[in-house]
């Protein structure tokens, strides 16, 4: 009787044993879980992003495209090219001045 009593206190302690393990990987799986939903909405809120980021690199490439073929570009241009030239002129014309003070 002893002996069939120390039996089942073992077998019981086992049991207790691989319950406890069984709440433990429970847990971890709950665990798992929860980080897998986090993972998901992080994937969602990056792809989200990477969306955002393509509509408005798309946006800013039609900006440029539309700038690159627009008259007031051109009229720029030649705005700064005249301004340029006016520049060199006055350059010139210092560099004759000195000169003439120089002689």
């Amino acid at each position: 009787l002893a002996e069939s009593k120390r039996k089942e206190t073992d077998l019981t302690k086992q049991v207790e044993g691989l319950r406890t393990q069984h709440k433990q990987s429970l847990t971890n799986l709950d665990m798992k879980s929860i980080e897998l939903v986090r993972y998901k909405k992080e994937n969602s809120d990056l792809t989200r992003e990477l969306e955002q980021a393509k509509i408005f690199s798309s946006s800013l490439a039609e900006e440029i495209k539309k700038y690159e073929t627009s008259p007031e570009k051109d009229q720029l241009i030649s705005d700064l090219k005249h301004v340029l030239e006016n520049r060199d002129k006055e350059i010139v014309m210092a560099k004759k001045g000195i000169q003439d003070e120089i002689e």
